[in-house]
C-alpha cells in the first residue's frame, strides 16, 4: 500500500497485470473511527499505470455494499462486485482509493 495525504491510498500489484473479469468481488475491511457526514465517500478506481484509468469510478458511501460508518471499534467487511467497475477484460495493476468531498475521514 502507498499512503498519500488525507487518507488516500493506492494498492499496486508488484509485477504483471490483473484481468478483473476472472474475479467476482473486491473485499475490503474498513475500520471507521467515527460516523461520516453524508457528503463523504470513498472514490475507487482501477488503473493500468500511473495515469490511465480503466472502467468506471465507483463511490463507496456509507450504507453501500454493507458499509455503515457509524459502526466503530471493529473492521467491517465491504464486498464490491467487480462488475460494478465495468473494466471488462482490460488489464489493471493499481487500485486507487481517495476520499471524495474533501477532507479526511480517519480510518
Amino acid at each position: 500500500m502507498t499512503a498519500v495525504s488525507r487518507n488516500n491510498f493506492t494498492l499496486t500489484k508488484p509485477s504483471g497485470t490483473v484481468d478483473l473479469s476472472t474475479y467476482n468481488s473486491l473485499v475490503l475491511y474498513i475500520h471507521s473511527k467515527a460516523a461520516w457526514p453524508n457528503a463523504k465517500s470513498l472514490s475507487l478506481f482501477w488503473k493500468n499505470g500511473s495515469t490511465s484509468s480503466r472502467g468506471q469510478r465507483l463511490r463507496e458511501r456509507p450504507w453501500n455494499f454493507g458499509f455503515n460508518s457509524s459502526t466503530t471499534g471493529t473492521h467491517l467487511q465491504v464486498v464490491i462486485p467487480l462488475g460494478s467497475f465495468a473494466t471488462g477484460t482490460n488489464a489493471v495493476i493499481k487500485l486507487k482509493v481517495s476520499v471524495a468531498s474533501g477532507g479526511s475521514i480517519g480510518f
